[in-house]
Parts: C-alpha cells; sequence; structure tokens
C-alpha cells in the first residue's frame, strides 16, 4: 500500500507495480480533480480549502506554525495540483551538511533526479524574459549585481496532443493558475504521468481515504486505520492490512502519521518530527511596487479582458 499520490506516493506507485508480482494500492485523502475542474474565481477557491471536520476533502491547506506556514494540496497527484512547477536538482553541497544521513548523496541521487526529469519534462519558459514580472525581477537583479535566469517548470509548451502516458495535454496558455489548479492541462502534475503509469500498470487506486495511523502485526505486515470521506454522507472508519507500507503523504503528513502511530505503541525514534525546514522552497509577497508586474492568474479564458497582460506560469 501506498499512502499519498504525490511525488513521493506517485512515483513509488508507477515504479512498484512496474516489477510486477505484487498487487499495489494507493491511497490519496483528497478527491480527484479533472482538468478543467479546478477552482477559478476567489469564492471557488475559498470553498476548496480543506478544513479537518469541515471540508476534508478541499484541495488548499493551509497549515501555520510558530516558525513556517505550509500550503499544501490535497488530491490525486498531491501538491504537485497546485504547486509552482519548479523543478530544480540542489546544489551537490547542499548533501554536504551534517544533517544528512551519509548514505543521502548527490551523487547517489543524480541518476534518479535524470529519470524523474524524463517524465516531469521541466523545460524554461521559452518566452519567460517577455513577461513583466520576469522583467522586474532582471532590473533587481541588476541593481545589485547579480545574474537571473528562467527556471525549469514543468509545464508543456509544445503542441497540443496526448502525451507518452495517454493523457491528453494542451500547450500553456500563460494564464497564471499553475498554483491554484492547471484547467488547461499544460501543467505535468503527477496526475498526468506517474498515477497513469501506475494505473497501467494495474495499481489499484482509491481517492477520498485519509490513513491516521499504523500498526505491525505480530506475524508480518501492517494493519492501517483511516478514515473514507463522502462527499452526501459521514465519515467511515475503516481498516485495511497490508504486506507493506509506503508512507508518502508529504514531509508533514507522513511525520503526523509517524507520530500518531508512535501514541498508539510503534517503535520510533524520539528525533521524528525535529529539523523540519522549508527545505529552500518559500515564497514572498511584495506590493505597491513602482511598477505593474502582472502576477494575478487570468484563468483558462481566451478573451479574458486581462488577457494582454498575462502573467505566463506562475513562477518563470
Amino acid at each position: 500500500m501506498v499512502v499519498g499520490s504525490g511525488y513521493g506516493g506517485g512515483i513509488a506507485a508507477a515504479r512498484l507495480s512496474a516489477r510486477g508480482g505484487n498487487t499495489v494500492a494507493v491511497v490519496e485523502r483528497g478527491r480527484e480533480w479533472p482538468v478543467g475542474g479546478f477552482p477559478d474565481e476567489p469564492n471557488e477557491i475559498v470553498a476548496a480549502t480543506r478544513i479537518p471536520g469541515i471540508n476534508p476533502l478541499g484541495l488548499y491547506e493551509l497549515r501555520a506554525g510558530g516558525g513556517i506556514s505550509v500550503l499544501q494540496g490535497s488530491g490525486l497527484g498531491g501538491t504537485s495540483l497546485i504547486n509552482g512547477a519548479v523543478a530544480l536538482a540542489p546544489d551537490a553541497d547542499v548533501f554536504d551538511s551534517a544533517r544528512w544521513p551519509a548514505g543521502i548523496t548527490f551523487d547517489a541521487l543524480r541518476p534518479y533526479y535524470a529519470r524523474a526529469r524524463s517524465v516531469l519534462a521541466p523545460m524554461r519558459h521559452p518566452r519567460a524574459r517577455s513577461f513583466e514580472k520576469f522583467r522586474a525581477m532582471q532590473r533587481r537583479a541588476d541593481e545589485i549585481g547579480v545574474a537571473v535566469e528562467p527556471l525549469d517548470v514543468t509545464v508543456h509548451f509544445g503542441a497540443d496532443g496526448t502525451n507518452p502516458y495517454g493523457v491528453p495535454h494542451r500547450a500553456c496558455t500563460d494564464c497564471g493558475d499553475c498554483m491554484t489548479g492547471c484547467n488547461v492541462g499544460a501543467k505535468n502534475t503527477i496526475a498526468m504521468n506517474f498515477l497513469p503509469m501506475a494505473r497501467t500498470n494495474g495499481a489499484d487506486i482509491f481517492t477520498q481515504i485519509e490513513v491516521q495511523w499504523i500498526e505491525k502485526l505480530p506475524d508480518g505486515g501492517w494493519r492501517v486505520y483511516g478514515m473514507r470521506y463522502s462527499d452526501f454522507e459521514r465519515p467511515e472508519a475503516i481498516e485495511i492490512d497490508a504486506g507493506a507500507v509506503v508512507l508518502a503523504a508529504g514531509s508533514i503528513g507522513s511525520t503526523e502519521l509517524l507520530l500518531r502511530s508512535r501514541e498508539r505503541g510503534l517503535a520510533l525514534s524520539d528525533r521524528l518530527g525535529e529539523g523540519f525546514s522549508g527545505n529552500g522552497d518559500f515564497f514572498a509577497v511584495a506590493y505597491n511596487g513602482d511598477a505593474p508586474v502582472n502576477t494575478l492568474g487570468v484563468g483558462d479564458r481566451p478573451f479574458h479582458a486581462w488577457r494582454s497582460r498575462s502573467p505566463g506560469t506562475s513562477v518563470l
């Protein structure tokens, strides 16, 4: 069983199901969000905010902490549905930190970065430098004497058609809605590639099931405890037995799940949950600048009044 369907869970499901010999099941706490079904107006975004106990099937979840607040996605494809689509390998010297286990080195991970890139297909926006927000960044970079370059993003800029995994995709329209959900079908989320791979390989995928804790069984294997959510009925408590469990519920979700499991007797390290960081992925907000930068998304609307000021991808 794979718990979670984002970058960790989707890739694990695709690779494990390709080996054969095992039955692979993916469970995702959120619902499926088809292309064209993502929130497209401010009121729709509010309605799609995940609030445990009130709206457990919401797409957007903001976790506010004492030192950091985290925006994460909840749906089939995980946070890949609402992230900025940036795909960059870290600098090799990041792994020199004493915080990293000795076995996790850049050289060890290098071939897997390449494998991930071959599926996610990140590239620079071919017109990145033409957008006002990039020009604004360029001006600031020039002022302080540093270089700025467009980033690789997992977005399709080619012709409309079908991707290698049998999923229809369209060329990016520069609507700027990468982080609220791509209604164009241009963003290469996990729902566009690794999850279809897993399904083709025979994996079973279940949505609206939230795993809460796990326990190790005396005779081997695991028992998974969770809740099944419905749009119209009360949540239902469920138990599932599995020979092996892959926890891929995100940095926060997997840690919470393990902490709850430890409270119920699962032997785990006392350091579980310590050392959490943003891992270099932060964003900030600026306003009342001296020039328009056209950052607001306009949606998949060819005739929107702001079309002439399209922002490009959320991140360039």
